[in-house]
């Protein structure tokens, strides 16, 4: 059993070593890939890809926090962990591309068809994210301290409304048409309901472990 424990330590710590290769290679083919402008000043009168890059950023490093706190508490070195972990990565990839593509696109008639496979690639990213939380916090919360089980479950559900967030907003601007009034509101829908469904799930769990009266 001891080497079992051992050997299921060293997967985990190579997968995580793995993850934040990848996480840290698509922050940098973030930079690498920016179109250098034919002036300096482009930057400032046309700053969509400084905005993209940004936002992309701010993703991608929660992303890598939430793997963080998942592969110390929640991962488990399972044939289906591990593949929904590459999967995540591979989507986390696509995704950082996309931005490629709508930053070029962002002049042509492709905008909006840009806009949606980055919002619905990052949403999926998400939603495989979420799925890794809630299948590691399935299998470990009958051996992790309460606390611990209670904040993977949050984690978990929190990272799948943000994912399905994304892909109605998706959804919802391809129909109505993207404006930057809408992505800052889309922005603020999102990180509401996360902060909102991490809450709410708390304190669901804080009611279920009070000891009943009567």
């Amino acid at each position: 059993m001891k080497n079992l424990d051992e050997s299921n330590e060293r997967v985990i710590h190579r997968l995580e070593a793995f993850s934040d290769i990848v996480i840290g290679f698509s922050l940098a083919q973030l930079g690498l890939n920016l179109a250098v402008p034919a002036h300096v000043r482009d930057i400032f009168t046309h700053p969509v890809p400084i905005i993209a890059l940004v936002i992309t950023f701010s993703i991608v490093c929660r992303l890598w926090w939430s793997h963080h706190k998942l592969f110390t508490h929640s991962f488990v070195p399972s044939r289906v962990a591990i593949t929904l972990n590459f999967v995540t990565l591979g989507m986390l990839l696509f995704s950082v591309y996309t931005v490629q593509l709508f930053v070029h696109s962002f002049l042509g008639a492709a905008d909006k068809d840009a806009l949606l496979l980055y919002l619905a690639s990052f949403g999926l990213m998400f939603l495989l994210l979420g799925a890794q939380y809630l299948y590691g916090w399935n299998i470990r919360r009958s051996v992790l301290p309460p606390e611990i089980a209670g904040h993977g479950l949050r984690n978990g559900v929190a990272q799948v409304v943000v994912g399905v967030t994304m892909l109605a907003g998706g959804a919802l601007g391809a129909t109505l048409g993207f404006q930057a009034r809408y992505f800052a509101v889309l922005a603020l829908a999102i990180a509401f309901l996360a902060r909102f469904t991490r809450e709410a799930v708390k304190r669901y769990a804080s009611d279920e472990r009070a000891p009943q009266v009567g």
